[in-house]
């Protein structure tokens, strides 16, 4: 394999990483605690909601770190850990953004509903967890583990 090649492998795995550490994360980390503070006026179930916020971060990290191995069956649950943490993650958005509309959250600074900022804030971690499921599709594709072909793509 060329070496401009795996080096813009490389490079791709560094931003994955970056991204991920950023969106994936610790924004769906900080939300989660941010519910986790503040149980005692949100009730249960926006602590739970926390609570999968935080599940969340981690599945997607732990399949950010493990794709594009380059043995199989860390690629497959790295697509496992991504597909999962990002389901329960916008799941979670979803129900935290119903309650703030239901109850009328808005910032104190801007006339803006706080499921706006939830939705600017979360919905970006879908970049790093399709280009970390490409990567992982990619590592399953090569037909032995010692071998990184990614020529045919890139």
């Amino acid at each position: 394999m060329r070496k401009s090649t795996v080096k813009a492998v490389h490079l791709l795995k560094a931003a994955i990483l970056l991204l991920s550490a950023v969106y994936c994360l610790f924004m769906p980390v900080m939300t989660g605690l941010g519910l986790l503070y503040n149980h005692a006026s949100y009730g249960k179930f926006l602590t739970l909601t926390g609570v999968y916020f935080i599940v969340s971060a981690l599945l997607m990290t732990a399949g950010t770190v493990m794709c594009g191995s380059r043995k199989k069956a860390k690629n497959i649950l790295s697509v496992i850990f991504l597909a999962l943490g990002f389901i329960i993650c916008m799941v979670m958005l979803n129900n935290l953004c119903h309650y703030a509309d239901i109850r009328g959250w808005s910032s104190n600074f801007e006339i803006e509903r706080i499921s706006s900022m939830y939705k600017r804030r979360l919905i970006p971690c879908v970049i790093p967890v399709t280009a970390a499921v490409v990567l992982s599709v990619l590592g399953m594709r090569r037909k032995d583990g010692k071998s990184e072909d990614y020529t045919s793509i890139l």
